[in-house]
């Protein structure tokens, strides 16, 4: 299974992406949404793991307009936040 973490917290992506291989994910990933749309242009990952405080693009947003492609509408997202 292919994993795309887009996270701008250094310590969060770190843990992820060392959990994660050791239960047989393959594990990309990039520290802003401006990237990670980059990286969905020439890939389709399984799952989509995004860190919600990500300044540039809210999570939420972010996660509206690849509901808006074809390529992106179904790909199932996991929106991780520090909030209550």
């Amino acid at each position: 299974m292919k994993i795309l973490i887009i996270c701008d917290d250094t310590g969060l992506m770190t843990l992820l992406q060392a959990i994660l291989p050791s239960w047989n994910y393959d594990v990309y990933a990039v520290h802003t949404s401006q990237q990670g749309l980059a990286w969905l242009e020439e890939n389709t990952p399984d799952l989509l793991l995004v860190h919600s405080e990500e300044s540039k693009i809210p999570g939420a947003t972010f996660c509206k307009a690849l509901r808006q492609t074809d390529k992106t509408r179904n790909l199932p997202i996991l929106l991780l936040s520090e909030g209550a």
